[in-house]
């Protein structure tokens, strides 16, 4: 809309503001301003909701910017009018090479804290596919289809080891897909649990254990259930 409008409608100094090519100058203007307005906003709301606060702040001081250049071409005296003009005009272009300079820098990644972000971010995660197999088999698959979605919620906990001890203990008296001859191999189970959930590996863990055929229907129909509980 910027280039082509102006392209074929730039501003005729020598002409009124009211023939066609200025009008349609002008018309050329507020559309680019209203869509400019639209992206800034969403941007700014985008950048806080995804932990990229400093983008927002860039975003509005652009929108401001643009504000004040509409305003002013509509009230300001015709001598400074180009002035305001640009205003709106620039603070796009400098908002654009901003925007460059995050993409550049990698400053687009979200910054949102482990506990407050339920889906699993792939490119944070160190554990190997290899090292998740082996996780889920020293777990059991069923043991993780039927309490990961509780261990996950209780993640906090896991970070003391009497309270693991009671969790083992809670579970080993109530077993529910497993058959734990000691209290101790529960307890294994959990920490391999707790290695996947500290990975951030949980989301892919429940996907496997979703399309594993041998595992028992209600096991898969738990898994599910537990997975679309984090995706929220």
């Amino acid at each position: 809309v910027c280039y082509v409008g102006y392209e074929l409608f730039p501003w005729i100094s020598g002409d009124s503001s009211s023939s066609f090519g200025n009008i349609m100058h002008l018309l050329v203007t507020v559309l680019v301003v209203l869509f400019s307005i639209l992206s800034m906003v969403l941007i700014a709301l985008s950048g806080k909701r995804s932990g990229i606060p400093s983008l927002s702040v860039w975003a509005l001081s652009a929108l401001i910017m643009m504000t004040l250049g509409a305003i002013g071409s509509g009230l300001m005296p015709k001598a400074v009018f180009g002035l305001f003009e640009r205003f709106s005009t620039f603070s796009t272009v400098i908002f654009n090479a901003i925007l460059g300079l995050y993409l550049f820098f990698g400053k687009l990644t979200p910054s949102i804290p482990r506990e407050n972000n339920p889906i699993s971010y792939r490119q944070e995660m160190t554990m190997t596919n290899a090292e998740l197999g082996r996780a889920i088999r020293d777990a059991g698959k069923a043991f993780l289809a039927s309490r990961i979605g509780d261990l996950y919620e209780r993640r906090s906990e896991l970070e003391d080891e009497g309270a693991i001890d009671k969790i083992a203990e809670a579970y080993y008296r109530k077993q529910v897909g497993h058959y734990d001859s000691d209290v101790s191999e529960t307890k294994r189970r959990i920490l391999s649990a707790k290695e996947i959930i500290d990975e951030d590996r949980t989301v892919d863990c429940l996907e496997i254990l979703i399309e594993t055929k041998s595992l028992k229907p209600n096991f898969r129909m738990m898994a599910k259930n537990t997975l679309k509980k984090i995706e929220g």
